[in-house]
């Protein structure tokens, strides 16, 4: 089983790099994943560190802002405007380069969105944060969602397959595997139908899937679609995980903080999938400390 990691979104605003890394190390984390926060500075200071381990690279990777005011994390491969698709895929062929570079076989990647009503989903979230998730309100507004996205994705999924087709086997090439991240929003690609399909169709490459517990289980609660299936489907296929936990809708907590279970995770995650702690850096030193064997205990790893 492999060494567990803390991805540096932990370290972002908070520490130094050097001062994350020592910490890492300290909490019992032998490896660390270049998250897509990182700006080039930051960046630049960790992979000149002595003795740190990368386990992985989150697309795009580092992160600035471009002369229109974006950030390039913010260009989806899903985009219908061809300039806009393109210079993604350029950011993430650069973040492959990196993972090559510092020796991490495994990416992860946001593969897209659909332009659909977020105001509507932001709604659907408010209600169910104030408990309404049985009412006729959600309901209907669950509806509108569900019926919505199936109009409109096919474009946008095209686009993702389009940029899939060329970053998959540009990594596969220089040895890296990607992982399809789960994603957190219902406007976000893939689904679990999109999922098993992309994978199956790009399994040459290497590809699987990178299975982030928090956003499987939000999307679970909000009733779109059960976290059990994901791993029932899709569980040897899971390359990485990203492990936080999450209280209502709020993840990114550190294990132990929140009320995930973490059976599940533990029964179905495969040993060869990478253990990543993907933490907001508001989790305490304390908090961070204990994740390591809270997770032992728990036989995630």
């Amino acid at each position: 089983m492999p060494d567990v990691s803390l991805s540096t979104m932990w370290g972002v605003h908070r520490l130094k790099m050097s001062e994350f890394a020592t910490k890492a190390r300290e909490y019992g984390f032998g490896l660390i994943e270049l998250n897509y926060q990182l700006q080039p500075d930051m960046l630049d200071e960790i992979t000149h560190l002595p003795d740190v381990a990368v386990s992985s690279v989150h697309i795009p990777c580092p992160s600035f802002k471009l002369p229109n005011g974006k950030w390039n994390h913010d260009l989806p491969l899903s985009s219908l405007v061809e300039e806009e698709r393109k210079s993604a895929l350029c950011y993430a062929k650069a973040a492959v380069d990196l993972a090559a570079r510092v020796g991490a076989d495994r990416m992860v990647l946001h593969l897209g969105t659909i332009l659909m009503d977020r105001d509507a989903e932001n709604r659907l979230r408010k209600l169910y944060c104030g408990g309404e998730a049985l009412s006729e309100a959600y309901q209907e507004l669950k509806h509108y969602l569900t019926a919505q996205r199936a109009a409109k994705v096919g474009p946008f999924l095209e686009a993702s397959e389009n940029s899939l087709r060329e970053l998959s086997s540009y990594a596969a090439a220089k040895g890296v595997y990607i992982g399809l991240e789960t994603r957190y929003y219902y406007h976000e690609i893939p689904s679990l139908d999109e999922m098993e399909w992309l994978v199956d169709t790009f399994r040459g490459d290497g590809l699987g899937m990178w299975y982030d517990v928090g956003h499987v289980e939000a999307l679970s609660r909000l009733g779109f679609t059960e976290h059990n299936a994901w791993l029932e489907r899709l569980g040897p296929r899971i390359i990485g995980a990203h492990l936080h936990d999450l209280t209502g809708l709020s993840d990114h907590k550190a294990p132990g903080l929140g009320d995930l279970d973490w059976e599940p995770v533990a029964r179905h995650l495969p040993d060869v999938a990478l253990r990543v702690c993907e933490l907001g850096n508001f989790n305490s030193d304390d908090e961070v400390r204990r994740a390591v064997p809270f997770l032992r205990d728990k036989g995630i790893i």
